[in-house]
C-alpha cells in the first residue's frame, strides 16, 4: 500500500464521514489494495465505485473495481452513498502527481434529486445566463414542431 491507497481511502473517509482507518480495514479485509493497485496500473479502467450503507458505527461497505462492462446504475445504490474515483487521464497512475491523475465524489442514493440539484444549481443558471435564452425569433422557426407531415 502507498500514498495513493492512503489517498483514495482519505477521499473515502471524507465522503463518507467515517474515520480512515474504517476504510482501510475494509479494504483489507476485502482484499481490495490488490484491484486498486491494478486501478492505478491498467488506463483501461476509468473508475472505482464504492458503495456505504448506513451510519456509524453501523456503517456497512462494498465496491466494484474494475468491472467496465458494467451500464447503468449499481445495484448497492438503492440506499446510501456512491463515491466515485475517476481516472482523469489515458496512463498509469504514478506516486509522483496522482493527485492530479484522479478526482472524487460521491452521489445520495436518490439519482433524481442529485439530477434535479445540479439542474438547479448549475444547468439553469448558466442556460438563463444566455441573452438569448427563451427568445423565438420568428414564428416560421417553431412550425417544424407543430406541423404533422403526413405518412
Amino acid at each position: 500500500m502507498d500514498a495513493r491507497h492512503k489517498w483514495v481511502f482519505q477521499r473515502l473517509s471524507e465522503l463518507f464521514h467515517v474515520e480512515p482507518q474504517a476504510i482501510e480495514d475494509y479494504a483489507n479485509q476485502e482484499g481490495l489494495n490488490l484491484p486498486i493497485t491494478k486501478f492505478f496500473q491498467d488506463p483501461k479502467q476509468k473508475k472505482m465505485l464504492f458503495f456505504c450503507n448506513g451510519e456509524p458505527p453501523n456503517v456497512s461497505f462494498s465496491a466494484q473495481i474494475g468491472e467496465e462492462d458494467q451500464e447503468g446504475v449499481p445495484s448497492q445504490v438503492s440506499q446510501g452513498i456512491c463515491a466515485y474515483i475517476i481516472r482523469l487521464g489515458t496512463k498509469q497512475i504514478q506516486t509522483s502527481n496522482f493527485e492530479f491523475d484522479m478526482i472524487a465524489g460521491c452521489f445520495q442514493s436518490n439519482y433524481l434529486n442529485a439530477f434535479v440539484t445540479i439542474l438547479k444549481g448549475v444547468m439553469i443558471p448558466a442556460l438563463e445566463s444566455q441573452e438569448i435564452w427563451g427568445e423565438v425569433f420568428s414564428i416560421s422557426s417553431c412550425d417544424i414542431f407543430f406541423t404533422i407531415s403526413p405518412s
